[in-house]
């Protein structure tokens, strides 16, 4: 019965050479004896021009409120006075814009 995961006796394939194969290990101890850890891999990033600006606009942007009180009360006072009209096409161009902007 084959194996569906692992593809025995699947006719045409060969996992033989895969499976004996042996993994090389270097060995850690020194002429000394004395084991000795292998220093790990060191990563380096340099990062472009561009990622510096997006870094300072990321800075600015931590320091702007949250909020924008002054807008707030002025649509706080349009819509109280019935002065606010939603223009419902704007409001859906808008929307289908941001919905391809994300896709």
């Amino acid at each position: 019965m084959a194996d569906k995961i692992s593809a025995y006796a699947r006719p045409g394939l060969d996992i033989n050479p895969s499976r004996n194969r042996g993994v090389e290990k270097s060995d850690p101890t020194s002429a000394t004896g004395k084991q000795q850890r292998p220093e790990p891999p060191r990563d380096s990033v340099k990062l472009s021009g561009q990622a510096g600006s997006l870094r300072d606009v990321e800075t600015r942007l931590k320091d702007l409120p949250d909020v924008d009180n002054d807008r707030v009360e002025s649509m706080r006072a349009r819509l109280d006075a019935g002065d606010y009209e939603i223009d419902a096409e704007r409001l859906a161009r808008k929307l289908m814009r941001l919905e391809q902007d994300l896709g």
